[in-house]
């Protein structure tokens, strides 16, 4: 019991000293644009601003971070600063997790919750869709199953949506705020590369 009830103080005291980890994990996309990762690296991106150590969390060493002959990488379609983030990846076996850690997961990658669901950290799911939610959950399955009582969401509808099919959770809303390359100018302000994209698509 005296070993348990240290490790839960000095637990405490680093969450205290922000001495603990924020490990957001998301998806490479092989360089195309999507909204849900840009938000991911801009709460990443935000929290290291205010001096946490939040990182990226992926699946394989070949994550692509900058543009090579198959295409662009982070580094092109969100930005330098993004790709200069601190970035681990679970293949390489360096991820190291403790009581007073985080792992942040979407929604999509139930597959993750079930790979981390002995993991001594707190894991929460971030909800950013619908779609997504029983993408890769078996029938009956859901998240408390994998031990994960606490979702993060953007809007209110999400947040009665999560209530009403998962039991016993716990969901805190934080709305999208506005990223801080649009600043305040007489210039209509665009994302270039989502742009694009959306452009690509249609045709």
């Amino acid at each position: 019991m005296s070993e348990q009830l240290e490790t839960i103080k000095n637990s405490i005291e680093k969450i205290k000293n922000k001495d603990f980890g924020i490990y957001f994990f998301t998806l490479d996309t092989k360089g195309n644009p999507t909204a849900g990762v840009a938000t991911i690296y801009e709460h990443v991106k935000k929290l290291r601003s205010l001096g946490y150590n939040a990182q990226i969390l992926h699946d394989k060493n070949d994550y692509k971070l900058r543009e090579d002959e198959e295409g662009m990488g982070i580094a092109e379609w969100l930005g330098e600063e993004y790709a200069t983030l601190p970035h681990i990846s679970i293949e390489s076996q360096q991820l190291q997790v403790g009581p007073q850690d985080f792992v942040i997961i979407p929604e999509a990658f139930a597959s993750v919750m079930k790979q981390t669901k002995d993991f001594p950290c707190k894991r929460v799911v971030f909800l950013q869709a619908y779609e997504y939610i029983f993408e890769m959950l078996e029938i009956g399955e859901g998240w408390e199953q994998f031990n994960i009582r606490d979702v993060i969401t953007t809007n209110k509808n999400l947040s009665d949506y999560a209530r009403s099919i998962f039991r016993g959770i716990n969901v805190e809303e934080i709305p999208v705020g506005i990223p801080e390359y649009f600043t305040n100018s007489d210039k209509p302000k665009y994302l270039q590369s989502l742009c694009r994209l959306e452009i690509r698509e249609s045709y």
